[in-house]
């Protein structure tokens, strides 16, 4: 049944009418807050605020120039970038490691690895950043099971450092990444892979000549969004991570609320927002063009 035009925007207008005003609105307002102009969000925001700056006339951008002359919030972002591109190479390669094993084999082993990528999905985040700290730290779980188990010397604690970080990033985001990529590798043809191993393919020449290049879309997809969620997340990172650098997300719950400093906190979400949206123009750039084949087709 096709609706009528007026009955399909009725439908639509009240989750437009929705983001608009609790999104799009105080979006547009904080983005004028950093620039310099007054009044655009309320005095209760910036009630209390310091190293406020208002432009008198137009906009400025010395926030921005502020910010991006800070050693500190310098160290803060490049933090924040290597945690997300080490995670997504992480998740990439356990992913396809994982999702090529439950491809190419079957039997309890098989159907205990693919079910056990999936435990991260059940337990809620905090809980798995505080165990992670606990396993690390000095005198955890891990020094304990090497020094009196195995009798070797435990290595370095990690517990509240960048690589507890991404460690965590990396449990969080797998289940994601594995979903994915074996969403993509289940659509590969069985006989194009059974004619190559007629040919004499290997498993190496199986996978780059076919499994890599039949799954470039939902790596890039693993990569985008593992890539933004990890940018903006901030459990993680506040649980694990240390006092400084910090990764953006907790740098601006510190600003924020500790510094008292909202137009800064601001800024940086914006200067956020514009990385996470040069991290999705290859994915959008690819979805274009999937869908563009698919219609000449």
């Amino acid at each position: 049944m096709q609706l009528r035009p007026g009955v399909a925007m009725a439908m639509a207008a009240l989750p437009v009418a929705v983001i608009a005003v609790f999104i799009f609105y105080p979006a547009i307002g904080a983005v004028l807050y950093t620039l310099g102009v007054k009044g655009a969000v309320s005095l209760a925001f910036t009630a209390g605020a310091t190293h406020q700056v208002f432009a008198p006339k137009g906009i400025t951008l010395a926030v921005y120039t502020g910010l991006l002359a800070d050693p500190e919030f310098q160290r803060d972002m490049l933090v924040t970038v290597l945690v997300a591109a080490l995670t997504v190479a992480i998740c990439l390669v356990i992913g396809y490691s994982v999702a090529t094993f439950a491809r190419f084999r079957s039997g309890p082993l098989a159907r205990w690895v693919t079910g056990l990528y999936l435990m991260p999905l059940f337990i809620p985040i905090v809980i798995a950043s505080y165990a992670l700290v606990a396993f690390f730290q000095p005198g955890g779980w891990l020094t304990v099971f090497m020094y009196h188990v195995l009798g070797m010397k435990p290595p370095p604690s990690i517990a509240f450092t960048t690589a507890d970080v991404v460690v965590g990033e990396v449990w969080a985001s797998i289940p994601f990444s594995v979903l994915v990529l074996t969403s993509g590798m289940t659509a590969i043809n069985d006989d194009w892979l059974q004619a190559a191993r007629d040919m004499g393919a290997g498993p190496l020449t199986l996978f780059t000549r076919f499994v890599l290049p039949l799954t470039q879309l939902q790596a890039l997809i693993v990569g985008t969004f593992t890539a933004i969620g990890v940018l903006g997340s901030f459990t993680v990172p506040y649980v694990t991570g240390p006092n400084a650098p910090q990764m953006l997300g907790v740098a601006m719950d510190a600003y924020y609320g500790a510094f008292g400093r909202p137009q800064q906190a601001e800024a940086m979400a914006v200067m956020l927002f514009v990385v996470a949206a040069i991290v999705g123009v290859p994915y959008v750039w690819a979805m274009a063009r999937a869908r563009a084949s698919a219609r000449r087709s």
